[in-house]
């Protein structure tokens, strides 16, 4: 097992991507927070990640990253509960897609709360759970999940690629700005998800068709 012995804590992780990430960690040795807005989704993914590793600590919560409150209580709680955490990976992301005239406001907050914003509330709390720690000899990684669309922009997502270009640029100054010279507390780097699970999707069907004029591939 690749990741023996480490203590995790996971967003966005009650499906899809989040999902995938959240058993791939627990196979290769994590013991797990896994977490989502829906508490239901995530006992579910709990429940499968402990039946594929019995020895496994997973311990499933509700979490909205959008309260910051909720996300600093979350990652303490999941530090307590497990004797520590080496690595978190902040997953949690929505999508719409319209063009940029029809827009709300509503429709661009949703998407920069969530992606956005709840990327930047959840380093902050576990970078502050990270240097209260002190210790120069853990290594420590946080994950942050952006996009394809957040370096090269596409139709109907200007919302979207917003949101994650956002997330990408954070995520380069993160470890720089901290202290000078920078405090080399934790690895920090974002995934990029090249249209990832897209085929079950019925969003990401129509907006293939919309872009290409075809039927998406199969």
């Amino acid at each position: 097992m690749l990741l023996a012995g480490l203590r995790g804590f996971i967003t966005g992780a009650g499906s899809g991507i989040g999902r995938a990430i959240a058993l791939e960690m627990v196979r290769e040795g994590v013991d797990l927070a896994i977490t989502d807005i829906d508490l239901k989704s995530a006992q579910k993914v709990a429940g499968e990640a402990q039946a594929q590793r019995a020895d496994a600590r997973v311990w499933a919560a509700q979490l909205d990253v959008r309260d910051a409150a909720s996300v600093t209580e979350r990652v303490e709680e999941a530090a307590r509960r497990m004797g520590g955490l080496e690595l978190a990976v902040n997953n949690a992301g929505v999508s719409s897609m319209k063009r940029v005239v029809d827009l709300t406001e509503a429709d661009w907050d949703f998407n920069m709360d969530i992606n956005a914003k709840g990327i930047f509330l959840c380093c902050q709390a576990e970078v502050r759970y990270f240097l209260r720690q002190g210790r120069r000899d853990i290594t420590r990684s946080i994950v942050n999940t952006a996009s394809m669309a957040g370096k090269k922009a596409a139709p109907l997502l200007a919302h979207y690629s917003a949101s994650k270009f956002a997330v990408i640029g954070f995520t380069q100054a993160l470890p720089i700005s901290e202290a000078s010279p920078p405090k080399k507390y934790a690895r920090i780097t974002c995934a990029l998800s090249p249209w990832a699970d897209w085929k079950n999707q019925k969003m990401w069907r129509a907006w293939w068709f919309f872009c290409s004029a075809t039927a998406p591939p199969t």
